[in-house]
């Protein structure tokens, strides 16, 4: 690992190299014309495909609203995808990469290509004088690759939606003062200081970078909030439920989700709760076909589904015809701090959901609004599944609290404090401080904002 380390930093170092004399000698020329820039010009840069990456779609599509024109260099999902299209407003550039999860080494070359490719799409492009570069870890170290627009006078946010230090300790299961992971906290360290702005989804997440020396005021936190437009449970046609009690885990198939632990919790229970189901929803891969052999080996076909890959349109329905939703984190050092979209996305269907008792989840939720079971106990979560079979009245009076949490931090307000905080950071010299939105947030919003918590299930 510390090898793959040293090959990035050297890419890292002739990027620099570059930037800096790429960027002296645009600087002189762009100066000439820079009344004939459009003043709100941004780019968006993401290790990942766009406009499948929920959070990285949300806050572009905030940009576009408040009249930026904004590209977008990201990778693409299938190797048919355009590499140029216009996606809903935003001008998207596909590389010719496809992420693979096949180990460290995988991922550093594909890090180290991604991060060439940024730098040179960014400076080349630095003509059109961008306001506003927005880059979306992992890797941290991407940031830099908006090294010539950041001499040329754009601001650079840096959208940390994980910590690396603590996700690759778990990924490769590396001691805590291991060298890799003190690199890794470094290269954090250092990114955050190259950004003017730091955007993270949650409390635990800034208070981890805080202790790592990223000041406070520098970071804002603008929650993984789902889509209202998309989680919309009115869109959808009412369909009859099927017999049986229903349950659903969705999203990445990894280890340390849980799904081993879901159906663990599932051959317990398939004796005590009459056509008890799991359907599970998520992009196929090792861990998922190790999952399924698990199913035959027990015996659970009859009570597993498999659905494969589900677009994320395509959730709020899935998530209409089950009874409970099942979020079954191991206990690790990421998933302590983490808060998982999903729990929004159960509670904004008005549908149950059971999650791990940990630190990222318990800043925002109290034991009345969400059931919990204990990190890595299926005997636990078993028992919390069959409480909300034989007890659905209680179980809906969970929800309605867990919604009240859910109110408070719909996308509607995340985003004003989204766009408030790029707005501050574009203001003049001492008018606002990044980190502090409420300083410029009007009355009005404000006032706006609270009516968002008070409406309840009135949407």
């Amino acid at each position: 690992m510390g090898f793959y380390l040293i090959a990035i930093g050297a890419v890292f170092f002739v990027t620099l190299a570059l930037g800096w004399t790429l960027a002296r000698a645009l600087r002189s020329l762009v100066a000439k014309g820079d009344r004939a820039f459009p003043s709100r010009r941004a780019s968006v840069i993401l290790f990942s495909d766009y406009p499948e990456d929920a959070r990285p779609r949300r806050e572009a599509e905030v940009l576009l609203r408040a009249g930026f024109e904004v590209d977008i260099l990201c990778l693409r999902r299938l190797h048919n995808d355009p590499l140029h299209e216009n996606v809903d407003g935003a001008n998207v550039y596909r590389l010719p990469l496809e992420r693979r999860r096949n180990g460290p080494l995988t991922y550093f070359l594909q890090y180290g290509a991604f991060l060439l490719a940024a730098f040179v799409f960014l400076s080349f492009r630095s003509f059109r004088r961008y306001r506003v570069v927005h880059i979306h870890n992992m890797p941290d170290v991407l940031v830099f690759s908006a090294l010539v627009p950041r001499l040329l006078g754009a601001r650079i946010i840096l959208d940390m939606h994980d910590p690396m230090p603590e996700l690759f300790r778990v990924l490769y299961r590396l001691d805590e003062n291991s060298v890799t992971l003190r690199c890794l906290k470094s290269i954090e360290k250092w990114s955050t200081r190259f950004a003017h702005l730091v955007v993270t989804p949650n409390k635990a997440f800034k208070e981890v970078f805080v202790a790592r020396g990223t000041p406070p005021g520098k970071i804002e936190i603008v929650m993984n909030s789902p889509d209202e437009t998309t989680f919309n449970s009115s869109k959808f046609p009412k369909v009859d439920k099927a017999l049986g009690f229903h349950i659903m885990f969705h999203g990445s198939l990894l280890e340390r989700n849980g799904l081993s632990l879901a159906i663990d919790a599932v051959d317990q229970l398939r004796h005590r709760i009459p056509d008890l189901k799991l359907h599970i929803h998520g992009d196929p891969n090792r861990h998922s076909a190790e999952m399924m052999q698990k199913v035959d080996r027990l015996g659970l076909s009859p009570n597993v589904d498999y659905h494969g890959y589900t677009l994320l349109q395509e959730i709020p329905a899935a998530i209409l015809t089950v009874d409970l939703g099942l979020i079954p984190n191991l206990s690790n050092p990421f998933n302590e701090i983490n808060l998982p979209t999903r729990i929004f996305e159960y509670l904004i269907i008005g549908k149950p959901v059971v999650v791990p008792r940990t630190k990222g989840i318990l800043d925002y939720f109290q034991e009345e609004e969400l059931l919990f079971f204990e990190p890595g106990d299926a005997d636990d979560l078993a028992g919390k599944i069959e409480w909300a079979f034989r007890n659905p009245v209680q179980l809906q009076e969970i929800v309605k609290c867990g919604r009240i949490v859910y109110m408070k931090h719909r996308w509607k307000v995340e985003q004003r404090r989204f766009l408030t905080a790029v707005e501050a950071l574009l203001s003049p010299p001492n008018t606002c401080e990044p980190g502090s939105t409420e300083l410029i947030l009007s009355t009005q919003a404000k006032a706006e904002s609270r009516s968002l918590v008070d409406q309840g299930f009135r949407d």
